[in-house]
């Protein structure tokens, strides 16, 4: 908070001093404060890059398109792979690019340059947590634990890496931990935006354990924690996050319509800034509360807009396709969508490959495709993913769909497993879950008899 009061005041002062606007935007964007704000402190610091030097214009141009509306992951790369020609110690672009490859999942490639830069003496916290997840993607937990130690050390007082065990434990599923140290944050860390995250931690963990309720109260309290320190979340998020309950958790797929119905009747999404239209959460969730035709309308519209926002979103785009032919019925039309939406001109869409896996594996599974299917949720429960499960209502359900497909093979033993799993992890489910439960309880003892 203190950097953007800073860095405002700067531009304040020299309208034109693009250096102080890019900074603003990195600052803003790392405080979690709404993209708009974030987008326009980057597009007035690349309308001066003139006044730069040339490593100062390259990191500008490098920001401006990772982070900005122009949108293009291979020109942010390039440019600072060409501030490493001139400065090959350049502590912010080597960051930078690392985070550019973790992005198209080239994390061997990361984790190399994060280590040759850590051992050249100019290690940076945000370099050492990147490298944490480096190196969590690729399965390498006892090199991670060495980087948190490390990271312990020589930051101790950096805030993301006083909360970095929270990423671990999330990352190793040891929700009973996670759980009670996610809680002591919440209660006594002095920071706000660690308690805002702590909050957020405990609200997906219990959407994972299937407490929707209980997910509702804490997705409140850590809005309301947001709104204290000045960062109100964007038009439309609170509602599209109470849909996507309805939706995904509840399946309660008229009630999550009525309220997209409801937030787009008191606005618009052509009155709100072009970074807060949701034209693609919008089309996701009414795809998945059974309302194809809303969702074609969305889409329809959204087809309309910028082609910087089409740009960022392109994926997205293809995602929402699949979602809506998924509605209709068409699973291998959703399969080829949702692998195109995993696609950017460049690799891979992020670095989350589970994501793509968990909407792959309904496809499969809809289209009855048994073998496909068991992979694609077996890859979605077993990537890792350091900081948020992709899909918090997926991970017990495509353990109970694993149970059921596995029995369905006579494959007893990993039926068992997968059974156990979801009991496990559904246990204290809200009651309106519990038949789920006592459905894979009963499977499970009928197993474990033959």
């Amino acid at each position: 908070m203190k950097a953007i009061a800073f860095f405002r005041e700067a531009v304040a002062i020299d309208t034109a001093f693009g250096m102080a606007y890019r900074k603003l935007g990195v600052a803003i964007g790392n405080a979690g404060f709404p993209r708009v704000s974030r987008d326009s402190a980057l597009e007035a610091a690349f309308r001066h890059r003139a006044r730069m030097t040339d490593v100062e214009r390259l990191m500008t141009t490098g920001s401006y398109f990772s982070s900005g509306r122009h949108y293009d992951r291979k020109l942010a790369a390039e440019a600072y792979e060409a501030v490493l020609q001139i400065d090959s110690l350049n502590a912010g672009a080597i960051n930078n690019l690392a985070l550019q490859l973790i992005e198209r999942r080239e994390f061997a490639r990361a984790e190399s340059i994060l280590r040759s830069a850590i051992a050249s003496g100019i290690a940076r916290a945000t370099m050492l947590i990147n490298l944490l997840d480096a190196q969590v993607r690729q399965g390498k937990f006892a090199a991670a634990d060495s980087t948190v130690e490390l990271a312990r050390r020589r930051f101790p007082q950096n805030l993301t890496v006083r909360g970095v065990e929270l990423f671990m434990l999330m990352a190793r599923r040891q929700f009973d931990s996670l759980e009670a140290r996610a809680e002591w944050f919440k209660a006594n860390d002095p920071d706000a935006e660690t308690r805002v995250n702590a909050a957020f931690v405990l609200r997906d963990l219990a959407y994972i354990r299937g407490r929707i309720n209980d997910g509702l109260r804490l997705d409140q309290e850590a809005n309301a924690l947001d709104d204290a320190r000045g960062n109100p979340a964007p038009v439309f998020l609170r509602a599209l996050h109470k849909a996507w309950v309805d939706a995904r958790h509840l399946e309660q797929g008229a009630q999550a319509a009525r309220r997209l119905d409801s937030a787009l009747a008191k606005t618009s999404l052509r009155s709100v800034p072009i970074q807060q239209r949701r034209y693609i959460d919008f089309a996701v969730i009414y795809a998945l509360s059974g309302r194809p035709d809303r969702a074609r309308q969305i889409l329809a519209e959204y087809q309309s807009e910028d082609t910087a926002v089409r740009r960022r979103t392109q994926a997205g785009y293809h995602n929402a396709l699949g979602e809506i032919a998924l509605a209709d019925r068409r699973p291998v039309d959703a399969i080829r969508e949702f692998r195109l939406g995993d696609r950017e001109p460049d690799g891979p869409r992020d670095s989350c490959p589970g994501c793509t896996y968990e909407m792959l594996s309904r496809a499969f599974d809809a289209a009855n495709m048994q073998d496909s299917a068991i992979a694609a949720y077996t890859a979605y429960v077993t990537t890792p993913s350091p900081f948020t499960w992709p899909d918090d209502n997926g991970l017990a359900r495509a353990h109970l769909r694993l149970g059921e497909l596995h029995e369905a093979r006579g494959d007893i033993d990993r039926a068992k497993r997968h059974y156990q799993t979801f009991v496990q992890l559904w246990k204290n489910a809200d009651p309106e879950l519990q038949p789920k439960v006592a459905l894979a309880r009963g499977r499970l003892a009928a197993l474990q008899r033959r």
